[in-house]
């Protein structure tokens, strides 16, 4: 019984935080969603060229958040604190930062694909999906965690 009034108050001091980080990019990604929407089904073909400098800001926002939100449970830190080490995690390990963005845009590639892909990757999601996803994922976050902290 002990345990649970320490949990929901570290419970309510991330969620604080998540939630103030979580809002700003969810309107970034939006806005930078909707540029490329505008992109390719508005405006004329040749300025497709338009398009790249955008992916690349959304893969570097990604990367960022890929990183931010595990240090946010881990650690107290400020939030510009967070994104400084969740920027500075993404570019010394580039490699796991690629795979995990590949991983989930090619889950959210194959769910556009068509609506029975969507439907049968929410189905799968609804029970194991989204766990199973994040224990992949945190097994590559946690050892670099590990590392940092080893290191410091």
């Amino acid at each position: 019984m002990y345990i649970w009034p320490a949990f929901f108050k570290a419970f309510r001091d991330c969620f604080k935080q998540s939630t103030l980080l979580f809002i700003p990019v969810c309107f970034l990604c939006a806005f930078f969603g909707a540029d490329l929407y505008i992109i390719h089904k508005v405006i004329d073909p040749s300025y497709m060229i338009l398009q790249y400098p955008i992916w690349f800001i959304l893969f570097a926002l990604v990367s960022i958040i890929i990183y931010a939100f595990p240090l946010i449970g881990m650690y107290e830190n400020k939030t510009k604190q967070v994104l400084k080490n969740a920027v500075l995690l993404s570019l010394s390990n580039i490699p796991t930062t690629i795979f995990i963005v590949v991983l989930h845009f090619l889950i959210v590639l194959f769910c556009t694909r068509s609506g029975e892909n969507l439907v049968l990757v929410f189905s799968i999601c609804l029970f194991i999906g989204f766990s199973s996803v994040a224990c992949f994922c945190s097994l590559f976050l946690s050892r670099i965690l590990a590392r940092c902290e080893s290191s410091s």
